[in-house]
């Protein structure tokens, strides 16, 4: 099923070996991984997306999954799409299948919250740090794969914007309305189940905190969202791992910001212009 109004339209995923799913479900298998990291080179983007929203269809049939764009293979985005995808075990041989010592291009993008040396780990059999775990990382991900598609497929960065701008309005107050904290976390999203707290304070909710100060106490995002330092923590009962239920406590670090897509698009498109320049992308 494809939802046309909503944030994303084609909505890929990576499903695991020996695993299965009801009709309700379009899968394709792919004999050869490189094949599967080709697609979703394209198929994470707003570029393929925008596409699939624009035959106005309300299910994904073979004939248009056939009909979408399979982009050449190039490790820069293979390293991000991989990043995205290996979290847990289950895509152990996957990751592995490309542990290459080739050059990635880094971060297009100068912060704090994107770790520099993560690209790294793609010379390492996988390991936990392997996936890509940060609300703000995977954001930056994705954002680097939607240039990386349109400077393969000739686009402008002027016609990557408008088809953000133009297509997805949902995406567009939702990343507007996003924020952050200093360690790359979601702090508060208007996007019902981004996790982070409700914009206006529940009094029964007493899970928060703030370091150094009161705990116990109820606190909304309209509460927090001026501080400059400090660090508010949420307290819960975690009964979804073997082993459980456990405590366990979430941390947002002040000061807290939010993302412009359009700058970040022109960002990355000149690093990658200048990496493309140097043949290293």
């Amino acid at each position: 099923m494809l939802n046309t109004t909503g944030e994303r339209t084609l909505i890929p995923a990576v499903i695991p070996p020996h695993s299965s799913h009801i009709d309700g479900v379009v899968s394709i298998p792919y004999y050869d991984r490189l094949d599967l990291l080709r697609t979703l080179q394209g198929w994470f983007t707003l570029i393929v997306d925008c596409y699939v929203k624009a035959t106005g269809k309300s299910n994904l049939g073979v004939e248009t999954a056939a009909s979408l764009p399979v982009m050449p293979f190039r490790i820069t985005a293979a390293a991000r799409v991989l990043g995205l995808v290996c979290l847990t075990t289950d895509f152990r041989s996957l990751w592995n299948a490309f542990v290459s010592d080739q050059y990635i291009a880094p971060w297009a993008k100068d912060d704090p919250r994107l770790d520099k040396s993560y690209f790294s780990l793609i010379r390492m059999p996988w390991q936990r740090q392997s996936g890509l775990r940060p609300d703000f990382a995977r954001r930056q991900a994705l954002v680097e794969l939607d240039v990386l598609c349109a400077l393969e497929l000739g686009l402008t960065l002027e016609e990557l914007c408008t088809i953000y701008k133009i297509q997805f309005p949902v995406l567009q107050a939702n990343e507007h309305d996003t924020w952050y904290d200093s360690h790359g976390r979601i702090v508060y999203s208007r996007k019902n189940g981004e996790g982070g707290l409700p914009r206006k304070r529940r009094s029964k909710d007493r899970a928060y905190g703030i370091r150094g100060g009161k705990s116990g106490i109820a606190l909304g995002w309209e509460d927090i969202r001026l501080m400059r330092e400090g660090v508010v923590t949420y307290t819960y009962t975690d009964d979804t791992l073997p082993g459980g239920p456990f405590e366990r406590t979430i941390e947002y670090h002040a000061p807290f910001d939010r993302c412009d897509r359009e700058q970040d698009y022109a960002e990355a498109w000149r690093h990658f212009e200048r990496e493309k320049a140097l043949g290293r992308t």
